[in-house]
């Protein structure tokens, strides 16, 4: 059986440097050599913010409590996750579950992307062109785990797997 077996975690460093840093490694998942998903590329918000793309910015922050971001450590060392659970993990991890979902609000499909052995999430749209990306965390909370196991069952029930 294969084991995924996402990149190293990007430890902290001086929080000026560690950005700089995370967002090499950013630009190389969706600038310098993008990746695909289902043979469609994979687009992003690149509405720059502090001289960096705001989807980088959502990608290492969390929104706390009061309604404000602020950068959140498990989510930065994970970053590289992101195209590895993409490329790989959609394709040959045992414990991922991959599922559709039209998302009310917005009327656009959301495709999930979760590694249940990990705990980690990749969110995009899909669009009929490509594939939007939204978002990727860690599935820390029981609650969560509970909506997502739900989401890809009543899924499963109506489609084969992806």
């Amino acid at each position: 059986m294969i084991k995924c077996n996402p990149p190293v975690l990007i430890e902290p460093e001086s929080w000026d440097y560690y950005v700089d840093k995370l967002y090499a490694v950013y630009c190389n998942i969706f600038i310098e050599e993008p990746i695909t998903y289902n043979n469609l590329p994979i687009y992003r918000n690149n509405n720059l913010i502090n001289g960096k793309e705001d989807t980088f910015w959502h990608l290492i922050e969390k929104t706390a409590s009061d309604g404000n971001r602020y950068p959140d450590y498990d989510r930065c060392k994970k970053i590289a996750w992101i195209k590895y659970f993409i490329l790989h993990c959609s394709k040959l991890c045992p414990s991922i579950k991959i599922w559709e979902k039209l998302d009310p609000k917005k009327k656009k499909v959301r495709t999930y992307l979760w590694c249940e052995s990990f705990d980690y999430v990749v969110i995009m749209e899909f669009r009929k062109t490509h594939y939007y990306f939204i978002t990727a965390f860690n599935v820390i909370y029981n609650h969560e785990r509970r909506k997502f196991e739900k989401d890809y069952q009543e899924w499963y029930k109506t489609k084969p797997p992806i």
